[in-house]
């Protein structure tokens, strides 16, 4: 259903890779961002699906920046 998850180690290196980079590289970019937001969507399905009622703004900004940073 989902792309397979990325962890935060090979989302560091990801950046990394991008800051490192002389020139601007496209399809690196894409694939970082795709990484993120893979990630943040398969934390906010499980926040939505099991606490549709806890699940306030403040408390799904601050699991899906945990999330990331996993």
């Amino acid at each position: 259903m989902f792309k397979s998850q990325v962890s935060g180690s090979q989302r560091a290196s990801m950046q990394q890779d991008l800051k490192k980079a002389p020139d601007f590289q496209n399809l690196t970019f894409e694939r970082a961002v795709d990484s993120i937001r893979s990630a943040a969507t398969i934390h906010l399905w499980k926040i939505v699906t099991k606490e549709p009622k806890a699940a306030s703004i403040e408390r799904m900004r601050s699991e899906v920046i945990e999330a990331y940073r996993q």
